[in-house]
C-alpha cells in the first residue's frame, strides 16, 4: 500500500494534526467534505483522489484483521463491482444480517434487531471505481452507501465471511473493549 485516502468532516483538522501527511510511512490524503455528504458521497469525493481501478474502503468505526490481498482475489474471480468482507458474530441483532446464495452473491440485507443468524457486513469494502460512479451519477450528493448502493442491489455485490478478529468501536463498551484487547492499535 504506498497512500491512503481519508474521507473526513466534522472536527477534520483533530484527524489531520494527529496523522499528518503520512502513518508509518504511508503517505495520507484528506479528503474533506465541507458539509456531511453521506457514507455515498463521502465515498465518492474520495474516489476524486484516485485512479485506482478497484479501491478499498474501510469503516473507521471497526477493526476487522483481513487480508486485503484474499479480498482482493475474492473480486477479481468473481468479477464483482462490490466485494465485502464479512463476519459471522453471536449477537447479529445489532447489525443486520446479509444473505448470501452458494456462489456468495449478496442476494439481500436483513434489518437489525432479526431473530436470524447469519454473517453481518464487516466495514472492508473492494468497490470497483467505475462501476460505483456510473451508478452514483443517479444519486443526490448527499447519500448511503449501505442504504442507497448496497441494500439496491443495483451492482454486482459478492461477500466472503472472515473468522479473524472483528470489533465495532461505535458503541462505548466495545470501544473501551478494543482499547483493552487492542492496546498497540
Amino acid at each position: 500500500m504506498k497512500r491512503i485516502i481519508l474521507a473526513v468532516s466534522y472536527r477534520s483538522d483533530v484527524i489531520i494534526e494527529y496523522f499528518k501527511d503520512e502513518f508509518e510511512g504511508i503517505k495520507i490524503i484528506y479528503s474533506i467534505e465541507e458539509k456531511p455528504l453521506g457514507t455515498g458521497g463521502g465515498i465518492k469525493k474520495a474516489f476524486e483522489y484516485t485512479e485506482s481501478e478497484n479501491i478499498f474502503v474501510l469503516n473507521g468505526d471497526t477493526y476487522f484483521n483481513i487480508s486485503l490481498r484474499d479480498l482482493y482475489e475474492f473480486h477479481k474471480n468473481k468479477k464483482a463491482e462490490i466485494s465485502l468482507a464479512l463476519k459471522l458474530v453471536d449477537k447479529p441483532d445489532r447489525y443486520g444480517i446479509v444473505k448470501l446464495n452458494e456462489e456468495g452473491e449478496i442476494t439481500g440485507f436483513l434489518e437489525k434487531r432479526t431473530k436470524l443468524t447469519g454473517p453481518i457486513n464487516g466495514g472492508i469494502y473492494l468497490i470497483n471505481k467505475k462501476a460505483f460512479l456510473n451508478f452514483a451519477k443517479r444519486l443526490p450528493e448527499n447519500f448511503s452507501f449501505e442504504k442507497d448502493v448496497l441494500e439496491t442491489l443495483s451492482l454486482k455485490t459478492y461477500g466472503k465471511i472472515y473468522y479473524n478478529y472483528f470489533i465495532d468501536i461505535g458503541v462505548p463498551e466495545d470501544y473501551e473493549k478494543a482499547k483493552r484487547e487492542l492496546p498497540d492499535i
